[in-house]
């Protein structure tokens, strides 16, 4: 990234003791690559490597009641073309206009940049999270479930306030309001 013109604040390592789902104890090692851009804190990017990937990716933990099992997308409110060229840096040509919405393919999931018109359009009757500074930020997380009607129960039975959208051209979405669920909006959709 920093061959491609992203200022790098360098490389953080560090360790994690933990207890494994058998009990025993172990410890996660992990390394960050910074990429902070000041005009961006809010939509900047970090590196993540596990040195000891098997400690964090334990199939029980990848089970959630609400049948979650993908991050989809990250939705940003910026000015698309505020992002266009740090996201092409990174991402090159798997940066592409999709109507209204800039998106970059990362190949784990989708960042995508709207602006409050489409945002307005895309998140009917939620409020957007509150921000302390007009500047992009992320505003939603795309959840894959494997089940809406299992989250509905969930959400019904926690007295979890969310929004339906019944789609036509597009798939059904559960939205959690930012109040409910960290300042992000929980966008879910299921898998087919």
């Amino acid at each position: 990234m920093a061959a491609a013109g992203l200022e790098s604040q360098g490389r953080i390592d560090f360790r994690r003791k933990m207890t494994l789902p058998d009990g025993r104890d172990d410890e996660a090692v992990v390394s960050l690559a910074l990429f902070i851009d000041p005009e961006l804190p809010d939509a900047s990017n970090f590196i993540c490597h596990q040195h000891r990937p098997e400690l964090i990716w334990v199939r029980g933990w990848q089970n959630h009641p609400n049948g979650a099992d993908g991050i989809l997308a990250i939705t940003y409110l910026a000015d698309p073309e505020r992002l266009e060229p740090r996201w092409r840096a990174i991402y090159g040509n798997a940066v592409t206009y999709n109507g209204a919405a800039l998106e970059a393919d990362t190949r784990c999931g989708v960042l995508r940049a709207i602006d409050a018109a489409t945002a307005a359009l895309e998140f009917p009757g939620v409020e957007l999270p509150a921000i302390t500074r007009e500047r992009p930020h992320a505003i939603s997380i795309r959840l894959r479930t494997t089940s809406l009607n299992d989250l509905r129960a969930i959400l019904a039975r926690n007295d979890v306030a969310h929004h339906e959208i019944r789609g036509h051209e597009i798939p059904d979405r559960v939205l959690v309001a930012p109040h409910a669920a960290g300042n992000v909006i929980l966008d879910f959709v299921q898998s087919i």
